[in-house]
């Protein structure tokens, strides 16, 4: 697949809400590719619905994709993504693996702060 475009987006549909489980590392935090990142984990947002939805994309507190984007995204070898092998951990505890958080570590610089009024 080529790359056709520098910048991408995607839109949040009506899904689970997640938040990170115990004990994940701040990766998805930091500005540089991650050597042998651990497993990443998450788990259904309290309160928990219902039938929660869990679906190709998620972005709650961080971007976790299933598997169907992972193999776009990983395809296109994106300059300044990496993608973090993560589970999630459903309503009864049960864990779905074959999920992937986002980490992006190519920040653009897009204000300049010496000739800006702001902190």
């Amino acid at each position: 697949m080529d790359k056709q475009f520098e910048y991408y987006k995607v839109t949040r549909n009506d899904s689970a809400l997640l938040s990170p489980d115990k004990g994940n590392p701040p990766y998805l935090y930091e500005e540089v590719l991650i050597e042998s990142p651990e497993l990443m984990r998450y788990k259904l947002q309290e309160p928990v619905e219902r039938k929660p939805r869990l679906v190709d994309y998620h972005s709650d507190s961080d971007s976790i994709i299933s598997k169907k984007i992972y193999e776009v995204l990983s395809s296109m070898n994106i300059d300044g993504i990496q993608l973090l092998p993560a589970q999630i951990r459903g309503k009864n505890d049960e864990i779905y693996l074959n999920y992937w958080a986002v980490h992006i570590y190519n920040h653009i610089q897009c204000i300049d702060l010496d000739l800006s009024d702001c902190k």
